[in-house]
């Protein structure tokens, strides 16, 4: 089978957020186009990643405050308004899937997307080679615990539709709530990437 045989239709909610006095969308592509360094897309892909529940939010928040700022840093931060978007039928392929994982060959997983080119050009080929409008992705958070994910939509693919059906928020991102995850060791960091 190719990766195209294994995308799925997905119905669900995903959770994200943004600066609470922000005048932007939650759904907003300007600071995302700009990244550098996201795991499965390349600067100026548009791209929207939603966490599978609120501590997946927090934890995955505070892992990228840990990686690429310092904890002290993350007292700064103001506090971020969690979004509940209700994400209507889109196609992705489920990364958590071993099924997939055995198809695709590759061993070690899912600690092997830790290695951002690795990630990149799964979803590279995903994009751009199938119908897939996106994926299902183990959390960098919870690496240990694949019911933990995100969806990683292509922007570009699902955009002529509405494909958020509603949003409202759902709670509040602080240097209280994210504390916890801060503390703890991230599990990609237990297993390095080859």
């Amino acid at each position: 089978m190719g990766l195209g045989d294994w995308v799925k239709p997905w119905t669900g909610a995903g959770y994200r957020h943004i600066p609470q006095d922000s005048p932007r969308d939650v759904l907003d592509l300007t600071y995302s186009l700009k990244a550098k360094d996201n795991r499965w897309n390349e600067q100026g892909e548009p791209t929207l990643y939603f966490a599978k529940d609120h501590g997946v939010v927090a934890a995955e928040w505070a892992r990228h405050l840990k990686v690429k700022r310092t904890p002290k840093l993350a007292q700064l931060f103001k506090p971020r308004a969690v979004y509940r978007c209700r994400i209507a039928s889109v196609r992705l392929i489920d990364l958590c899937d071993s099924a997939v994982w055995n198809d695709l060959r590759l061993d070690d997983l899912p600690y092997r997307f830790t290695d951002t080119r690795l990630a990149r050009a799964l979803a590279h080929l995903a994009r751009y080679s199938t119908d897939a409008e996106g994926l299902i992705v183990p959390s960098m958070a919870f690496l240990d615990d694949l019911s933990r994910w995100d969806v990683v939509l292509f922007h570009e693919k699902v955009q002529d539709r509405k494909f958020v059906t509603s949003k409202r928020v759902v709670g509040t991102l602080t240097y209280e709530t994210i504390r916890p995850y801060l503390a703890a060791s991230a599990p990609e960091q237990a297993h390095p990437a080859p």
